[in-house]
């Protein structure tokens, strides 16, 4: 469900930071720990999601902790 919830608010705000590092933090724990048919897919979403978030972060750190999060998943 918390994809979906990230996905609407990404989707209201797609310059803010923090829905997208979520989102890769969601997408990396999906992966990386094999909750979902397709781990491969589910890192590369985190990859990417982490890179966009990445580019717009303004030093928020809980925004930096979730964007590394998503990358080591």
């Amino acid at each position: 469900m918390a994809p979906a919830l990230l996905d609407r608010a990404i989707a209201l705000a797609p310059d803010a930071p923090l829905p997208l590092a979520l989102a890769a933090w969601c997408h990396g724990l999906r992966g990386g720990h094999n909750f979902s048919a397709k781990p491969e897919s589910e890192k590369s979403i985190a990859r990417a999601l982490a890179n966009r978030a990445a580019q717009l972060n303004n030093d928020d750190p809980l925004t930096e902790i979730l964007i590394a999060a998503g990358y080591t998943l």
